[in-house]
C-alpha cells in the first residue's frame, strides 16, 4: 500500500540528491504513498529527500533540517610554503581552477562560487515549499539551522513526531481509512 523509507544521514552532494528524488517523483506519480522515517539525523540532502514523502515522521530525539547548500573551500597554500612546496597552474579559462586547495579564493572566484550555491538552494527551498506545502519564506527563514522535532512540526517540515512503530501503525490506518471512503 506504500513504500517506506529510513533516513539516517547528515546529508550528501547534491547531484545523487537530485536522482534520488527523480526516482521518488516516479514513485510519487505512480499514487503509491511513500512514508519517510527519520532516523538520529535527517539533514541537508537527507531531508531533501525526507520532503518528497508523503507523511514524514521523525522520532522524538531526531534532529532535522538544515536545509541550504556550501562549497567547501580549504587553503593550504601555507602549509605546502612550509614544506617549500608551490603549486602553479597552467589553465585555460578564467575559472578553471576556483576553489583550489592551494590559493586564496579570489573576488571573483567567491562570486562565482556564491552563485552557484545560491541557485542550488533556490531549488532545495523551492522543493522543499512545494512537496510540504509550506511558503518558501518559512523554509529559507530556518536559515538551514538544524532543528528538533518539535520544531519542524510546528514549521510543518514534518508531519508527526513519535516512535516509527506508533507512526508506521497510524499511517496504515489512515490508509485503510481512504480505502473504505467511496
Amino acid at each position: 500500500k506504500a513504500i517506506l523509507i529510513r533516513i539516517n544521514s547528515p546529508g550528501g552532494s547534491t547531484g545523487a540528491t537530485q536522482e534520488i528524488a527523480e526516482e521518488m517523483d516516479k514513485i510519487r506519480s505512480s499514487k503509491k504513498p511513500i512514508v519517510i522515517s527519520m532516523g538520529d539525523m535527517c539533514a541537508s540532502a537527507g531531508y531533501w529527500l525526507a520532503s518528497k514523502g508523503n507523511y514524514i515522521f521523525a522520532s522524538p530525539a531526531t534532529m532535522t533540517g538544515s536545509i541550504g547548500v556550501y562549497i567547501q573551500h580549504m587553503n593550504i597554500a601555507k602549509m605546502l610554503a612550509e614544506w617549500g612546496i608551490e603549486v602553479e597552474f597552467v589553465k585555460n579559462g578564467k575559472f578553471k581552477t576556483s576553489g583550489n586547495a592551494y590559493e586564496s579564493l579570489s573576488k571573483d572566484d567567491r562570486a562565482y562560487l556564491q552563485a552557484m550555491v545560491d541557485e542550488r538552494a533556490d531549488e532545495f527551498f523551492a522543493a522543499v515549499a512545494e512537496f510540504r506545502g509550506v511558503e518558501e519564506s518559512v523554509v529559507k527563514g530556518t536559515d538551514a539551522r538544524v532543528m528538533r522535532p518539535s520544531e519542524a512540526l510546528s514549521l510543518g517540515l514534518i508531519d508527526a513526531a513519535e516512535s516509527p512503530t506508533t507512526a508506521v501503525a497510524s499511517f496504515v490506518a489512515e490508509l485503510g481509512n481512504a480505502a473504505d471512503e467511496p
